[in-house]
């Protein structure tokens, strides 16, 4: 079953640094579960459809049950006397997985403009489409690299000032995004409906940058 912990030992027997390690096993997971999740629900707009919202919904059922397990090992780990790099670590990760816990709601808000729009038998402009697509794609860059550095401890691609960046372009291209919509439906090009669910899934867009780089500021102080 998907709704256990595959490397948190709940004994807590072994050395701190192994604990250290098996927690950032199982946070990587969760993140690669978001991570898929949020492609999906993107993907799905991009292709007018919703045929991957059952995936999608049991994907975020796991990443509750994980979250939730996660944070109450590390509350528990807290009451035990750690290395202060251990300790910070954890502390770190406790904020860590409620920003990964939002960003997983954010893709679930995602896939469900989706569904209004294919409920509605609506779709967005080509124009729409190409927007959502390049924003999708710079989160999801930004996800992978987060998750590469700052969960699998692997060598730095991006600084946190170029993730703070790359957060700001984002933010950027979802404003211009939302211009360029107000005048698609002054033209009549876009219906009132479709822009609602355009800024919505601009908004998670944007709010999923704002988080990533949350979740890289708090590896950063661990």
């Amino acid at each position: 079953s998907a709704f256990r912990l595959e490397y948190i030992d709940k004994s807590m027997v072994g050395s701190p640094a192994v604990m250290a390690v098996q927690v950032g096993k199982e946070v990587d997971r969760v993140a690669g579960l978001i991570k898929s999740n949020f492609e999906a629900a993107c993907e799905g707009i991009l292709q007018k459809n919703v045929s991957n919202a059952h995936e999608i919904r049991d994907n975020e059922e796991v990443i509750d049950f994980l979250t939730g397990e996660i944070v109450s090992y590390i509350t528990s780990a807290n009451s035990l006397e750690l290395p202060e790099s251990v300790s910070n670590y954890l502390s770190g990760t406790f904020t860590v997985m409620n920003e990964l816990e939002q960003i997983g709601d954010h893709a679930v808000k995602v896939l469900e403009q989706n569904e209004k729009m294919v409920d509605a038998k609506q779709s967005f402009s080509p124009a729409a489409l190409e927007e959502i697509r390049l924003i999708y794609e710079e989160d999801s860059y930004l996800i992978e690299r987060i998750k590469e550095c700052y969960i699998e401890g692997k060598e730095r691609v991006l600084t946190l000032d170029q993730l703070r960046e790359t957060e700001r372009a984002i933010a950027k291209m979802g404003n211009e995004a939302q211009a360029n919509h107000m005048v698609r439906l002054e033209k009549g090009e876009c219906s009132f409906d479709q822009g609602l669910a355009f800024v919505e899934i601009l908004n998670s867009m944007s709010r999923i940058a704002n988080h990533m780089t949350n979740v890289a500021e708090a590896c950063e102080a661990a």
